[in-house]
């Protein structure tokens, strides 16, 4: 019996649809390039920008988060990438990630480890094996295919070995606090201020104001008949 003849059709192409499948996968890796990478500057957590309008400031800082834009795919241009240095071998990084507006698959990549994407948000905290950690954002194949998609990132470190647990930092992290968490300022949580109270019309002092100016009337017809 022929070898062909035992293979199940349906399970053959199958097999081939996964292998052609994986191939993609991989190739649209490995398409990711990084030029010119920037270096992390993080703003400490006690100057937070706690402001829903920072998210659309360019130079808005919420919650810590950062910028940048991933360029679709036929613009030819490379995918934002970010260094993270200053020493921090076996220490614990958090990173954090969303698309501005939302519902746009973002994805990201670092040496060594598997790629992760997610529609709505990214989220990893893992440890670095080295003095400094590169991470790389694109969009897989099916998103960024007629426009650029801006996104918000933030990378915590988490401190010395000395100052902490390394292994309980990640536990301890707040893990849903991104940028489209905060709340906006709608015109109904605004406190208005009421204006200064005014004296009632049925006042005593409203009163004794209406007899002075009958007695100047008075006084004034008075001398006209004089």
């Amino acid at each position: 019996m022929a070898f062909a003849s035992i293979i199940n059709p349906s399970i053959l192409c199958c097999s081939i649809l996964s292998c052609t499948l994986l191939l993609v996968s991989l190739s649209d890796g490995q398409q990711v390039t990084c030029e010119n990478p920037a270096a992390w500057v993080g703003v400490p957590e006690a100057e937070y920008n706690m402001s829903y309008a920072s998210i659309n400031d360019p130079a808005g800082r919420p919650l810590g988060f950062n910028r940048s834009t991933i360029p679709y795919r036929d613009s030819g241009s490379p995918a934002p990438c970010i260094t993270i240095g200053n020493d921090i071998n076996n220490r614990r990084i958090e990173v954090m990630a969303e698309s501005n507006p939302p519902d746009n698959v973002v994805c990201v990549s670092r040496k060594g480890l598997q790629d992760l994407c997610d529609p709505v948000r990214i989220y990893l905290c893992e440890q670095t094996t080295g003095n400094s950690v590169r991470y790389t954002f694109y969009c897989p194949a099916q998103s960024c295919t007629d426009q650029d998609v801006p996104f918000l990132f933030r990378f915590t470190v988490s401190p010395p070995a000395s100052e902490g647990d390394p292994e309980l930092w990640c536990d301890n992290r707040e893990t849903d606090q991104y940028p489209s968490t905060l709340t906006p300022v709608c015109p109904q949580c605004v406190k208005i201020t009421p204006p200064p109270a005014t004296t009632p019309s049925g006042s005593p002092n409203v009163g004794y104001h209406r007899v002075l100016l009958v007695a100047a009337g008075c006084v004034t017809v008075f001398l006209a008949l004089l």
